[in-house]
Order: structure tokens, then sequence, then C-alpha cells
């Protein structure tokens, strides 16, 4: 990491993927990009040796931070929610973690395998880790009079996010065959809730091949 100032170890984990990038805080100058996708799942065992072989592990990092893109998350209302309640989401071999959404007066309850929690933590003690599901709202342009969309691509499933006006309309995440099938389920979402195709601002983000 010669000639870095303030080098970000940038990690992104899923049930099938994991990408990980570091990037120069101070330039916004990116050092070094890698990304894995396994069809039948990735172990932390094996996320462990992709940092270890890409000489991502054990580096003086100023900030490491990490996506947890799991399944199975539920937003559920500030007002109504119980910690008690949790125990009714908790899987075998999987670790819950909740999160504030103050700005949607919601809570966002995940689930992440707690093998690979423990191995990053173990590996970064100062990590700081987010659901992309959180991070998806967050970029939203909620004030925005003609709609905001954010469309989060991924091998082979997508989430989807629109709000108008300060107003969440839909979370939505599904599977795709083809490009078209996601833009049907953005010409949808428009129609369902009005949202004019000129006005409406749309943001991409994700995990997407180049082919």
């Amino acid at each position: 990491m010669a000639g870095l100032i303030q080098p970000v170890l940038l990690m992104r984990a899923g049930e099938r993927h994991f990408a990980a990038a570091i990037a120069d805080q101070a330039t916004s100058q990116l050092h070094q990009l890698v990304y894995y996708y396994e069809e039948e799942g990735l172990t932390a065992e094996q996320v462990r040796e992709i940092l270890e072989q890409e000489g991502m592990a054990g580096l003086p990092y100023y900030k490491v931070k990490c996506g947890y893109d799991f399944p199975g998350q539920s937003l559920l209302s500030m007002s109504g929610y119980r910690q008690d309640e949790a125990s009714h989401w908790k899987q075998p071999g999987m670790l819950l973690i909740t999160e504030q959404l103050p700005e949607w007066q919601l809570y966002n309850i995940y689930p992440v395998p707690a093998e690979l929690h423990t191995v990053l933590c173990s590996r970064f003690p100062s990590i700081e880790y987010r659901n992309q599901f959180s991070a998806g709202l967050k970029q939203l342009d909620a004030a925005r009079s003609g709609g905001s969309i954010q469309l989060d691509i991924r091998h082979a499933d997508f989430t989807l996010w629109a709000a108008r006006e300060g107003r969440l309309l839909l979370s939505h995440s599904s599977e795709y065959q083809a490009p078209d099938d996601i833009i049907y389920y953005l010409l949808r979402i428009c129609r369902q809730f009005e949202l004019s195709q000129e006005d409406v601002q749309l943001n991409i983000s994700g995990l997407i091949d180049r082919d």
C-alpha cells in the first residue's frame, strides 16, 4: 500500500459473493479490487483464504468497513418494535443484528453467518459493518417530489427501494434471468406509484458482470 495516505478496506459479503477493495480515503484513489462468486455459496473459511491470498489481511488500515448482503432482513416500525420479538427471526448458525434507521422510523433486523462475523471481527477488530439493505435506504433521496428509486444489482438477484416526498413506497428483492426482467420491474413500479419516467431519479449500484 505504498503511497496511500489513508488506506481503507471496503468489503461486501453475501451468500454467494464476496467483494473487497482497497482505496485511499484522502485521494479517492482505488488501489485494488477483487470479486468472487460461487454458485454453491461461500464459507467463512473461503472468505478468510481470499483475504489472505489477495494480500488484504493484516495490513494497517485507516478504516475497515463491510456491507452484509444476506437475505432474510425484516423492517419493523420503531413504535411497535419490542426487543424480545427478535428471537422469532433467529436461525441456526446465524447472528441476528439490529440496526436503527431513524430517518425512516424503522429497525432493520438481519441475519449474518456467525462464523463469518467472527472471522472478520477477529481479523479486523475495528471493523464497521452495516447491512446493504440499510445502506440502500440511506441513499434514497426521499424528499424528491418526482420520486427516487435506488437499485442494487447482484449476480442473480436485485433489490430496489422507491420513495417520494418523504414516504417509503416500496422495498423489494427478486431474482432475475435477464436485464429485461429488471427493466420490467422498474416500469411496473413507475406505473404502480404514478412515477414519471422523466422525473424520477434512478440510482444504480451493485456487483455486475461486464458481460
